[in-house]
């Protein structure tokens, strides 16, 4: 995987990574999350669900007692974000971390340019930034996925951002998608430094900001007898003659010259034999003419012989270089952008590298050929070979998870009349809800304990109770999660009573609402829970040392972040030992228990007395861990009066 080690690269060129955002016309988040991020995060490739939730982990930062010196309580948050076309990314694949996907409606991205609905969000951009500011863009063919990445013939390159003219355009690009989903605009924060030594020769074009492709790529074109261009492409045009014709007219009005346009072609061809377009009698007057010529992949792109497709895009004219994600197709190029002479365009949203060149265009031609009646598809063949595209959906709907306040909150903007019939289906959400029943266009709803969102992180939408559309849910404060836990009770007082850390502890396990569904080729994952009977060790001695123990650590914690973390998060936290707890108590109240839950709720009293500022959600959370117990009968004398004036004294809570 070229590409793959060429992140890698870049990475390494900035050091201390900050954000990541891709985009991509096709999803496959099982390769992104088993290859790509562990490149990002320079670890191993994952092999088993705790791999993915180390890279998880890492992604959300570290806690630290008090604050680092940029003041921020966790070091190394990495934003990696990830904007596709909501029709062409498979939400049922199977999510393991809580990286955000982005589900994008190309009519939504710009008014003013009033695409129709068969409009593509199309563009392959990868923007790396550093701490320090410096930011590296890339950009090509390559969608995010295995044979994007690794099948394919691609082509793809990687820029240093050198200029305030290359900032503002990456920005323009990012602003349309923050605003599409509704995330926060990051313009003061986008390349915040350059790099002054870097080549400055390209620009960023897209289809979100002007200059349009084509005007781009041929303003100020180098004299000639004639607007040459070559171009390297797998999609053409149903009526490849028609198209040719109105690219000249577009050709001439850009530059002022009415020359001829001579066009080399060379297509990726199906079977090694067939050209993705029909066969007419106009395409052969084009060849014969000399305005249309047909050339193998070769020179610029030389297609290995075990790729099955050269997806790659190029345009050359005499003295620019385009790479990219345009076809050449009518919307893959952009040719209807601001035509205002059509209200609904077919254009596709793109975006890619312009780069001033003086290689002459015929250098880097491959073998010219003929291209005769056979060598194109039948109407039943192109048909066989066509993109599958899904309606998009009537109405625009997103989901997110905040897991500080375990509440769902759900944006809807459509007509009441185009969402009847609708339904969404949320993990931890037993029934599913009626979209013409939600109030108004934000609606939250309260999880007591999320469990099944911790492996199913996508939404639902049916129609009349027919699947229809799923989603990626937005997951905000993912730090949040908690997805390790210890056994039974007696394992976590005997971390507390050995000075173990909670956090990372290696008598831990995941969650087994992480585990239910094991990947097939997980390694390891039989050894992540121990299902076996364990004799229960609790004893006073040990309940009363551990719970000190945990007292302590509170007593040390300086920040609120990690106050949280042991509260709702690390492996044996307040609300882990509630749940244990409970467990304990639920089959009788025993004067150990009885004790126990004393003990317990002094730890939750410590927590909100670390609560300095006027925080009244913590506040709210942690007071509703307190557990309430009351003795049984036959019970009411909890140990002899020495002890309880003694714990009395020391504890507060035996009268």
């Amino acid at each position: 995987m070229k590409l793959l080690e060429e992140l890698a690269e870049q990475i390494k060129e900035l050091g201390s990574i900050k954000r990541v955002w891709f985009t991509t016309f096709n999803l496959n988040l099982e390769f992104f999350e088993r290859h790509v991020l562990p490149t990002i995060l320079q670890m191993d490739k994952p092999k088993n669900r705790i791999d993915y939730e180390l890279m998880q982990q890492r992604l959300n930062g570290k806690v630290v007692s008090g604050k680092s010196s940029s003041g921020n309580n966790y070091l190394a948050k990495i934003d990696i974000s990830i904007f596709a076309d909501q029709r062409m990314y498979d939400a049922s694949d199977l999510k393991r971390t809580a990286i955000d996907v982005y589900s994008i409606n190309p009519t939504q991205l710009q008014s003013s340019l009033n695409l129709s609905q068969q409009a593509l969000f199309h563009p392959k951009v990868i923007y790396l930034e550093a701490e320090d500011g410096k930011a590296i863009l890339g950009a090509g063919s390559a969608n995010l996925t295995l044979s994007g990445w690794s099948n394919n013939q691609e082509v793809f390159a990687f820029r240093k951002i050198a200029a305030n003219s290359q900032r503002k355009a990456v920005d323009s690009f990012y602003s349309a998608l923050f605003s599409s989903v509704g995330l926060p605009n990051k313009k003061k924060t986008i390349a915040r430094k350059l790099f002054p030594e870097a080549d400055q020769q390209w620009q960023f074009i897209h289809s979100l900001a002007k200059p349009n492709f084509l005007d781009a790529l041929f303003t100020g074109s180098a004299k000639a007898e004639e607007h040459e261009l070559a171009v390297w492409s797998p999609y053409l045009p149903a009526d490849l003659a028609s198209f040719i014709t109105r690219l000249e007219s577009r050709v001439q009005k850009i530059t002022g010259e009415k020359l001829p346009l001579s066009l080399q072609l060379s297509p990726d061809r199906v079977e090694n034999k067939f050209i993705r377009t029909k066969w007419s009698e106009k395409v052969e007057l084009l060849q014969q003419s000399g305005m249309l010529n047909f050339y193998n992949q070769a020179r610029a792109i030389e297609k290995h012989e075990n790729c099955d497709l050269c997806h790659a895009k190029i345009w050359m004219t005499s003295n620019r270089l385009a790479i990219g994600s345009w076809n050449f197709t009518t919307p893959g190029s952009n040719l209807l952008l601001n035509n205002k002479k059509n209200d609904e365009p077919h254009i596709n949203i793109e975006a890619g590298f312009i780069f001033e060149h003086k290689e002459h265009v015929h250098k880097q031609l491959g073998q010219k050929f003929e291209a005769k009646n056979n060598d194109f598809m039948s109407s039943e063949r192109l048909e066989e070979h066509s993109l599958e595209v899904s309606k998009l959906l009537p109405f625009d709907i997103r989901v997110s998870f905040d897991w500080r306040t375990l509440k769902y909150t759900i944006l809807l903007s459509a007509e009441s009349a185009l969402i009847t019939g609708y339904q969404l289906k949320l993990p931890d959400i037993d029934d599913a809800i009626k979209l013409d029943q939600l109030s108004g266009s934000t609606t939250e709803i309260l999880v007591d304990e999320p469990h099944f969102l911790l492996s199913q992180h996508s939404y639902e939408v049916r129609y009349h109770n027919r699947l229809l559309h799923r989603g990626f849910i937005i997951e905000t404060q993912s730090e949040l999660r908690r997805v390790e836990h210890f056994d039974t009770l007696d394992d976590i007082f005997n971390s507390l009573i050995a000075g173990a850390d909670l956090e990372g502890n290696g008598d831990a396990s995941l969650r087994p609402q992480l585990i239910t569904d094991q990947d097939p080729d997980d390694e390891g994952n039989e050894n992540f829970t121990d299902n076996g009977l364990k004799a229960s060790t609790l004893s006073y001695f040990r309940m009363f040392q551990a719970c000190s123990e945990f007292d302590i650590r509170l007593d040390e914690i300086s920040s609120i972040e990690l106050l949280e973390q042991y509260a709702f998060v690390v492996p044996g936290c307040l609300i882990e030992l509630k749940e244990k707890i409970e467990d304990e108590i639920s089959s009788g109240v025993s004067v150990l228990n009885w004790y126990m839950v004393q003990e317990y709720n002094l730890l939750v009293n410590r927590a909100l007395n670390k609560i300095v500022d006027n925080n009244d959600d913590l506040v709210r959370r942690i007071s509703n861990l307190l557990i309430s117990i009351e003795p049984t009968k036959g019970q009411k004398i909890l140990g002899k009066k020495k002890y309880r004036n003694l714990i009395q004294s020391e504890c507060g809570y035996v009268s």
